[in-house]
């Protein structure tokens, strides 16, 4: 059994990030809900809905942790701000490519290279990959 302090881990469906997601009927309609999210409108919120300019963030850094011990309230910019502080950001400065390195990093995407293939191959990341195939990305000139 979880105590008060430990994190209570979503065993439902996750989204992709790791948030817990299941359906949930607001009004006449099926609508999915994040778990984490309904975990606090449930038992800190008086089961009324969070304003959907506010994100439910998490102390423990644990997306499918549901326990409201562990949500509070905040702006995108306080949950961006929090994982700065936590250290969580991925990668506060991008290695920027130059033109070469683009054009090399494109030809072996379309050379039918997975993104993580030729994000490995070239020492970047599969976002770094996707945003410069999708002519997304600056780099260097």
């Amino acid at each position: 059994m979880k105590g008060p302090d430990d994190c209570w881990e979503w065993l439902g469906f996750k989204h992709r990030r790791g948030y817990g997601q299941f359906h949930v009927q607001r009004d006449t309609e099926y609508k999915f809900s994040l778990a984490h999210r309904y975990a606090y409108e449930y038992y800190k919120n008086n089961e009324q809905p969070v304003p959907s300019n506010l994100c439910v963030c998490h102390h423990c850094d644990n997306p499918c942790c549901v326990n409201p011990n562990h949500l509070f309230l905040g702006t995108q910019k306080d949950n961006v701000q929090d994982m700065i502080r936590k250290g969580r950001r991925v990668n506060p400065n991008p290695k920027k490519h130059t033109e070469v390195e683009v054009e090399k990093i494109r030809k072996d995407y379309l050379s039918l290279l997975s993104l993580r293939k030729t994000a490995a191959l070239n020492n970047t990341s599969t976002a770094t990959v996707h945003n410069i195939v999708k002519q997304r990305y600056s780099y260097e000139r």
